[in-house]
């Protein structure tokens, strides 16, 4: 078992070692104003950057910029970011560490805004965190203003300064002149983008969300087999029981989410079933058995490494919780020891291309005899798991 976990841990860290960020098209702009057209490599920013990294060609070293020195780039028509010494007001979103104050707090800053719809009326956001804070600009875009959302706490009631609906309907009520629409406008991304689209009018803008990251749901149907083995042991006469391996089977399905961030690479799953798992030994002069069926629930984080545009390279990590079903139990000498719900960590490594995939999964070791003071017991499985992904 120790080689087979070796195996794994191999492939996840040949995976790493392979795996590689993406440089693509884009340029950066000086601050005497020349364009620079390169190669930028597309983290799919979740946070603002303060800097990113370029090359001139495929066999350059790769160079980093900042935003001392730059003050627009853009890279794979989908993310553009400009530099504006703007004012600007962070408090936070977090309920623990609301302000007591409906007033604004700004400050002059100087930050990259991720431009998200691109027009006579353009609106940018930055992120910090859990920080998400919208801007806008008009005329000549040199200037951009940051659409005002505050929270804050009142006699422990949570208010709001939603001082960006009036700005917004003095900025377009020329067009849109229903107040309800901006009355009912939610401080989020996809409204905000709606507004500004609607606006702006087709010919006019440039929607750059379509083609940046966005959050996606994967449903798969999966299955898989490999071989498990169980020891227990009475502490007091020491006692062992030292299974056969065995095979077990499993069957299930998995609901994926992935992040919207850096290139998808990033996600969170559930990965719910059902195992059977049945064994036999003997001592010599005892004959002993087990059953254990069960139904699993990971809950984990998976990377992915991309091999080409359909391809990939994974590996997750786990925490699954074990629900016996039936009579699950280790019988020895006519006597009867019943399996009792437990947990245990997982880890994973595999590959996916189109809507098949293909895993080699080591779950760790977790104790079937949890509720008996007097024994421990050991239970690993390692398998192989196949995945189809219909949604």
């Amino acid at each position: 078992m120790k080689k087979l976990i070796m195996l794994l841990f191999t492939v996840s860290i040949a995976a790493i070692a392979t795996a590689q960020n993406t440089y693509q098209p884009g340029y950066y702009i000086t601050n005497s104003g020349n364009r620079i057209d390169c190669l930028i490599l597309n983290i799919a920013w979740k946070n603002s950057p303060t800097e990113f990294q370029f090359k001139i060609n495929e066999n350059e070293q790769p160079v980093t910029a900042d935003i001392k020195t730059v003050k627009e780039f853009s890279v794979d028509n989908a993310y553009k970011f400009r530099r504006f010494t703007t004012k600007m007001e962070r408090s936070a979103s977090d309920v623990n560490k609301l302000d007591r104050e409906a007033a604004a707090k700004w400050n002059e800053e100087t930050i990259f805004l991720n431009v998200l719809v691109e027009g006579n009326v353009t609106l940018y956001k930055y992120e910090e965190g859990n920080m998400i804070k919208y801007f806008f600009s008009t005329g000549n875009h040199e200037k951009a203003e940051q659409l005002l959302h505050k929270e804050y706490v009142v006699n422990g009631v949570i208010m709001k300064n939603s001082t960006y609906k009036q700005q917004l309907y003095n900025l377009m009520k020329d067009k849109i002149n229903s107040t309800k629409r901006f009355e009912k406008l939610q401080y989020k991304k996809e409204s905000l983008v709606d507004l500004f689209v609607e606006y702006n009018g087709d010919t006019n803008t440039k929607n750059l969300t379509e083609k940046q990251n966005s959050g996606s749901v994967n449903l798969k149907l999966k299955a898989g087999a490999g071989m498990a083995t169980l020891y227990a042991e009475n502490v007091i006469n020491y006692y062992e029981m030292d299974f056969e391996s065995s095979v077990v089977f499993r069957a299930g399905a998995e609901l994926e989410y992935i992040l919207p961030f850096n290139n998808n690479k990033w996600s969170l799953f559930i990965d719910p079933y059902f195992s059977a798992y049945s064994a036999k030994g003997s001592d010599g002069n005892i004959n002993y058995s087990a059953k254990y069926n069960s139904v699993s629930l990971p809950i984990g984080a998976r990377h992915y490494f991309y091999v080409t545009n359909n391809s990939k390279i994974f590996v997750n990590a786990m925490m699954s919780f074990d629900f016996v079903v039936g009579d699950a139990a280790i019988t020895y000498n006519l006597n009867k020891l019943d399996i009792e719900n437990t947990s245990h960590f997982a880890v994973g490594a595999g590959y996916a291309t189109g809507n098949i995939s293909a895993e080699i999964r080591y779950d760790f070791s977790r104790g079937l005899l949890n509720r008996y003071q007097y024994w421990a017991s050991e239970f690993e499985t390692f398998a192989l798991v196949l995945g189809y992904k219909f949604l």
